[in-house]
């Protein structure tokens, strides 16, 4: 993690899709290594202003900010998964996680 910011302790807390609520430990900005379904590198981004909990096992990436705030436009259908773009850079959501 880089740039860790414990401000987020007055924070609510936040409920995921699931239904449960977590409470996030801190905000930070997560260096992370992009990988293809087939498991192929396509590259490395920083997700940033990340809300860190001990009770999560995955990052959870906010599509709206990332539309909202940086530009990148989503496309995608129930068929082959999410895509952000922004100029030539992509990023796919194609990998089902069963929350089951």
């Amino acid at each position: 993690m880089i740039d860790k910011n414990k401000a987020v302790a007055n924070m609510d807390g936040i409920t995921v899709g699931n239904g449960k609520f977590m409470r996030p430990e801190c905000s930070a900005s997560i260096p992370v290594s992009q990988y293809g379904k087939s498991g192929r590198y396509v590259g490395d981004a920083v997700l940033r202003d990340m809300l860190y909990s001990k009770a999560s096992g995955f990052n959870m990436f906010s599509l709206t900010r990332a539309m909202k705030d940086d530009g990148w436009m989503l496309s995608g259908d129930n068929t082959i998964g999410l895509a952000l773009t922004k100029g030539e850079k992509k990023m796919a959501f194609d990998i089902h996680i069963s929350n089951f």
